[in-house]
């Protein structure tokens, strides 16, 4: 996969001046940023939407456990099997995160991307990040620059779509908050519970 490292190195520039803009996940485009309280909010009135909570994209186990308040062995050997991917695992949340983040929820999605853009900006920033589909609330996710509506386009500081993966869908999303996982929602990664 071919993509200039400079490009992405820029981004990484802007997200950690504070800035928000477009860039590809490994599922679909994402609406990214650092994970700030003023970022949260600005996203949500750009997306039009309450307070829903936010995926947290990480690049190791180490930022994991800065976001989540326990991680079981257990917990800890289903995130190894598969991450990095396209799978949202919900953990307990760290107290220390701003409510905006989770919605006021005890809990927090977190995912490890399988996509190399995308892991080149998370090692280039060293921080976690938020991501959402880009779209406003109720409506169908963008997958191209030229499907995002032009009112939120004008709103955000960058747009990065160079590389796109090759997906059209979003992640898994599986609770790990109970005694047993909980599939919430089934994306391109199968998740089995043994």
């Amino acid at each position: 996969m071919y993509f200039k490292p400079t490009d992405i190195e820029s981004i990484a520039s802007q997200i950690k001046s504070g800035k928000i803009g477009v860039f590809p996940c490994d599922t679909i485009l994402g609406l990214v940023g650092l994970a700030t309280e003023r970022n949260c909010s600005r996203i949500q009135s750009i997306k039009q939407r309450q307070s829903t909570p936010f995926i947290v994209l990480v690049s190791n186990i180490s930022q994991v456990k800065q976001l989540s308040s326990s991680l079981s062995q257990k917990n800890d050997q289903l995130l190894t099997q598969y991450w990095p991917g396209p799978i949202t695992f919900i953990l307990e949340k760290s107290e220390s995160l701003p409510p905006i983040l989770t919605a006021g929820k005890d809990s927090i999605g977190l995912r490890q991307p399988d996509f190399l853009p995308l892991n080149y900006l998370l090692r280039c920033i060293d921080a976690p990040i938020i991501s959402t589909s880009v779209n406003s609330h109720g409506q169908k996710a963008a997958l191209t620059k030229e499907a995002i509506p032009a009112d939120i386009l004008e709103q955000l500081d960058f747009c990065y779509t160079a590389t796109i993966a090759d997906s059209s869908q979003a992640s898994t999303v599986v609770d790990l908050t109970q005694d047993l996982p909980k599939i919430l929602r089934q994306g391109d990664l199968h998740f089995e519970i043994n």
